[in-house]
Order: structure tokens, then C-alpha cells, then sequence
């Protein structure tokens, strides 16, 4: 039997705002907890990539490479990282 998680969760971000960390928060506190939760910084300048960073859940993959590709292009990245059975 695999280890696999059930749900990846994307989110690709560029200066999401003042409320990204609540969105965050809100999703590792959801009740179904079989999920891996990505997080693809797109060239933020907000400080949005410390906020990413700043939870320690081992559920969260942060990502950056300090570049601003757009969103289909992170889109397309969430989808060859994604390792659930179904992705949102």
C-alpha cells in the first residue's frame, strides 16, 4: 500500500494580500487531513514568502525561485509536484 496522500492542494501566489495567512490557516484546519498543501510563490515582493514559510506543518511545500512566470506556468508546476490523487 502507498504512503500517497489523497489531495494536493495548489496555490500559486503573487502579493496575495492581507489575507493569505488566514487562507492557509484555514486549510490545515479543516477536518480532512489526508492532503499535501503547495505553495508557489511567483516573484512576491510583499513579504507573502515569509508568511508562506512561516507555518511549520510538515503538509507544506513552499516554493520559489524568485521568478515572475505567471500563473498557467505555476499552475502547470503544482500539477508535476502534485503527488495526491486528485489535485485542487
Amino acid at each position: 500500500m502507498s504512503n500517497k496522500v489523497k489531495v494536493s492542494i495548489g496555490i500559486p501566489f503573487y502579493n496575495p494580500g492581507k489575507y493569505f495567512f488566514d487562507s492557509i490557516k484555514s486549510i490545515l484546519l479543516q477536518s480532512f487531513t489526508d492532503f499535501e498543501l503547495i505553495l508557489i510563490d511567483d516573484g512576491s515582493m510583499d513579504g507573502s514568502l515569509d508568511i508562506a514559510k512561516s507555518f511549520k506543518d510538515n503538509r507544506i511545500n513552499v516554493i520559489s525561485d524568485g521568478l515572475n512566470v505567471g500563473l498557467p506556468a505555476r499552475l502547470n508546476q503544482i500539477i508535476d509536484l502534485a503527488e495526491g490523487e486528485y489535485i485542487a
